[in-house]
């Protein structure tokens, strides 16, 4: 397996429809992300409207035993929201960007690697944070081809 390397580059800003959940234990999470994204689908399905990019999840800030996030698609201008499911416009602008190779129980280990990364080179992190998944997670996938790309919002210079 090979190692990625951290890089800054701008992104554009993104429309997407998530769930939120505030405060969500640590040890909840599979099942916050598999109810979130099955009402996710089904909202999606009803609109016609398929994703427009890979799945996210957006962190208000650093887990603890709890979590702030939102988990969510990019999608195109004609999806609205749902019941249980918002719209939203999520931030474009300078990041720090690394792609995590392998399973999820490793995520830590690599947004260490970025944030430190981040920090040497005198950036200035936002305060909140993304990964999108890249592949798509199923019951039979092999960890080490797993592959979430992880974004670290910048401070403006």
């Amino acid at each position: 397996m090979s190692e990625q390397q951290p890089t800054t580059e701008d992104v554009e800003p993104f429309r997407a429809v998530v769930v939120t959940g505030t405060g969500v234990p640590v040890e909840d999470l599979r099942d916050f992300f598999d109810s979130g994204f099955q009402r996710l689908g089904a909202a999606l399905q009803a609109q016609g409207g398929p994703p427009a990019g890979p799945a996210f999840a957006a962190y208000d800030r650093q887990p603890s035993e709890t979590v702030d996030l939102r988990i969510g698609f990019p999608v195109g201008p004609a999806v609205v929201a749902a019941e249980g499911v918002e719209v939203i416009d999520v931030p474009g602008g300078r990041v720090a960007r690394l792609v995590h190779e392998g399973g999820y129980d490793d995520l830590s280990g690599s947004w260490d690697r970025l944030v430190t990364w981040a920090l040497e080179q005198g950036e200035r992190p936002a305060g909140w944070f993304y990964e999108e998944y890249l592949t798509e997670p199923t019951p039979d996938a092999d960890p080490a081809d797993m592959r979430t790309r992880l974004t670290l919002p910048l401070q403006p210079a």
